[in-house]
């Protein structure tokens, strides 16, 4: 895929899903981290990604390398009523929203109970999600750190996240 979906297109290519699973992207704007998201996405296999009207371009060239030309390949659609198209796609694939911010209201990644459908959502380094995104989500998961490091880079934090919500209890003890 070489361009943007519209949402609707994605819910209709993931709503005969079993299992489904959909990175957010709110207000990236450093291509290098845009590349890192496609490319975690690919490694743990996200059916598709949503950006907001904000995220830059992954099909920017420096982000299709840092993505080992998975911006190319993945499904991904950019959002202009990005509120919106979030209850859309919890409301008609049945999605678990869990947000990726620290602060009070943030439980550790690994407290969270993962589930067959869900959309992980990141924010921007500086400013994280906003209010907004923070209110729809089902819950909101940090990756607890020393107190000396506040957070990581979000494309560290979307490794991690994903590896925790689709990974952590898959692997047998070999």
């Amino acid at each position: 895929i070489a361009e943007s979906l519209k949402v609707e297109q994605l819910i209709h290519t993931l709503q005969s899903k079993q299992d489904i699973s959909i990175l957010f992207a709110e207000g990236i704007t450093n291509v290098d981290n845009m590349g890192a998201l496609f490319r975690n996405a690919a490694a743990f296999g996200i059916d598709a990604l949503v950006l907001d009207y904000a995220c830059c371009d992954p099909l920017y060239r420096k982000a299709i390398r840092v993505s080992m030309g998975h911006a190319l390949s993945i499904p991904w659609a950019v959002t202009d009523n990005w509120m919106d198209d979030i209850r859309k796609l919890k409301t008609e694939l049945g999605i678990k929203l869990i947000g990726c911010e620290t602060g009070e209201v943030a439980k550790p990644m690994w407290e969270v109970t993962p589930t067959k459908k869900f959309g992980l959502i990141m924010g921007e380094e500086k400013s994280g999600l906003s209010a907004n995104t923070i209110s729809i989500c089902d819950e909101i998961a940090e990756i607890p750190m020393s107190v000396n490091v506040p957070s990581v880079n979000v494309a560290v934090a979307s490794a991690v996240g994903l590896y925790e919500l689709l990974c952590r209890n898959s692997f047998d003890n070999r």
